[in-house]
């Protein structure tokens, strides 16, 4: 096989994995259906399904103050932590976090934006207008 026929098949390869990703996609956002064979792209599946983003941030007369937990809990850097300590997997993970936080700031007011990743993307978990510690 010469360089010039492994080229287009390269090429053919990355078209039809870009017509699936695309076409997939396209085929369940307008009939609603998902396919069985060769079914479209999933944002998360498995581990990631359960993963979350939060936003800490304590609430002031200033304004909401980002908050880094690291910090706030003595951790080392995120990118040094591991994965158990550094990833919160699900809403009860981020509460038991909340509490943890509440302890090292008693009586500051601290709440989160937390949205956690499924298959069919990110979904709203909880709202920065609920306080997470107890007065």
């Amino acid at each position: 096989m010469s360089w010039l026929d492994r080229a287009v098949a390269r090429r053919a390869w990355a078209g039809l994995l870009a017509a699936w990703l695309v076409g997939g996609a396209a085929v369940e956002h307008l009939g609603g259906e998902r396919r069985k064979v060769l079914p479209g792209w999933f944002m998360y599946t498995s581990h990631g399904a359960r993963l979350c983003e939060v936003h800490w941030v304590q609430r002031t007369p200033q304004g909401d103050v980002a908050l880094d937990r690291s910090e706030v809990l003595g951790r080392p850097p995120w990118w040094a932590q591991a994965s158990s300590t550094r990833n919160l997997l699900g809403r009860a993970e981020v509460m038991a976090e909340a509490r943890r936080l509440c302890e090292a700031r008693p009586g500051a007011d601290l709440r989160a934006d937390v949205r956690c990743g499924s298959e069919g993307g990110w979904s709203a978990a909880m709202a920065r207008e609920v306080p997470l510690c107890r007065r």
